[in-house]
């Protein structure tokens, strides 16, 4: 049985993982392993994603649209079974994405995600992420005028 200590590193390890060999670099081979099957991505903005193969599909988007993405975790913070991580994404719009013709423009834009681990494996997510700046970045939105 776990301390409480190696359960906290245990889950930070584990999203440590999932940051940067599935959302990172691809890898969703690793799904089984690191997310939970029932697993639910919260959006906030829009329809959660529920399910690993609704996240692999959405991220399966988004290196389509930035061949070049990239997710860095700066730090993370872990109480119980919650993980909070700070993340700067980059890429190149060298590809559609979400209906967006590529722009050829690069964007790199930082956001905090909230994950739940439960038994070793990432059951929920909540990003809060600056997408409107990526849009702005790639040429998708005006910037305002000051």
């Amino acid at each position: 049985m776990m301390n409480t200590a190696e359960r906290i590193e245990g889950n930070k390890g584990v999203v440590s993982r999932a940051i940067a060999e599935v959302v990172s670099e691809g890898n969703f081979d690793l799904l089984g392993e690191l997310y939970a099957e029932e697993f639910v991505h919260h959006r906030g903005t829009s329809e959660d994603l529920i399910g690993s193969g609704a996240f692999r599909a959405w991220m399966e988007q988004v290196h389509a649209g930035f061949p070049d993405f990239e997710a860095t975790e700066e730090f993370s913070l872990c109480e119980d079974d919650l993980v909070a991580s700070r993340v700067t994404y980059t890429g190149t719009h060298d590809g559609e994405f979400m209906a967006i013709p590529a722009t050829g423009k690069h964007a790199t834009v930082t956001g905090t995600t909230i994950n739940r681990v439960e038994d070793g494996r990432i059951v929920e997510r909540w990003p809060a992420t600056a997408f409107l700046g990526l849009l702005r970045q790639v040429g998708a939105v005006d910037t305002p005028e000051h």
